[in-house]
């Protein structure tokens, strides 16, 4: 667990450490900053006039406000499909690990197979939470598509803290999605971050960026920009199911289901 850890701070600019209680400090900070994702400064906004406000063709400013700096596409220079279906069989298949050649199994290629024994427990520790906030997604999308009369100020309380100060259940699943893809997806034989990682993490940036527009466009009482970034946003939750579902098999759990 230590090495899905270490990828998530590396993600962040942080130093990883193999001093165990300094590790676990970082981790814990770095935990403390994600779990405000819903406010995270994303405010570079795609040109209005376009069609879509053409969200995927905003300038990302190196991913400077992102979640996570280090995705798809801030690593490879170019977008992934806007709704993405799968990765297909050969998408990551590296020649060698740091323990030498890969090799080729029943279980898949070695240097990407993620055991059993990693990705059960991590599903059990996030799994509720994401599709807590997704479901929360979901029921907004319905408000806004209720008709003239949208309840805005229900639609806001979908993306609103706690009178305690936590995250709401969105905000909350956008960190969560984070450590259950780093849990999935990163195997402790490849140097990584494997590729399917990074395009979850270019498609959970997305639905951050979709959040702070749908807060935006909810405050302002703006139908036909809430209900865009909406769309956006359940084109990017439902692109990231496609990379995590590869991984989750019967034994780990059920798959998760497409946003309608």
């Amino acid at each position: 667990m230590l090495a899905i850890f270490a990828v998530f701070l590396s993600a962040q600019g942080l130093e990883v450490t193999t001093n165990r209680r300094t590790f676990l400090n970082k981790v814990a900070s770095v935990s403390t900053v994600a779990t405000t994702a819903c406010n995270f400064p994303l405010l570079v906004h795609a040109d209005e006039g376009s069609d879509d406000f053409a969200y995927e063709r905003r300038d990302r400013k190196g991913n400077k406000n992102a979640i996570v700096r280090e995705d798809w596409w801030y690593l490879s220079g170019t977008l992934p499909p806007r709704k993405l279906d799968s990765l297909g069989a050969d998408f990551d298949n590296p020649k060698w690990n740091t323990w030498g050649t890969c090799t080729e199994s029943a279980a898949g290629n070695s240097c990407t197979y993620v055991a059993l024994s990693q990705r059960i427990p991590t599903y059990s520790k996030y799994a509720f939470n994401v599709r807590l906030g997704v479901s929360d997604f979901g029921k907004l999308g319905d408000i806004l598509n209720s008709g003239s009369n949208i309840d805005w100020a229900l639609a806001n309380s979908f993306l609103a803290d706690s009178t305690s100060g936590m995250p709401s259940p969105i905000c909350d699943s956008l960190l969560k999605s984070l450590l259950m893809a780093g849990g999935l997806l990163t195997s402790p034989n490849y140097s990584g971050p494997p590729k399917e990682l990074l395009v979850a993490r270019f498609y959970i940036n997305e639905v951050a960026f979709s959040v702070n527009e749908l807060r935006e466009a909810i405050a302002v009482e703006d139908e036909t920009r809430a209900k865009m970034a909406w769309e956006f946003g359940r084109d990017s939750w439902n692109s990231y199911f496609a990379v995590v579902n590869k991984n989750i098999s019967p034994k780990v759990g059920d798959k998760f289901e497409q946003l309608a």
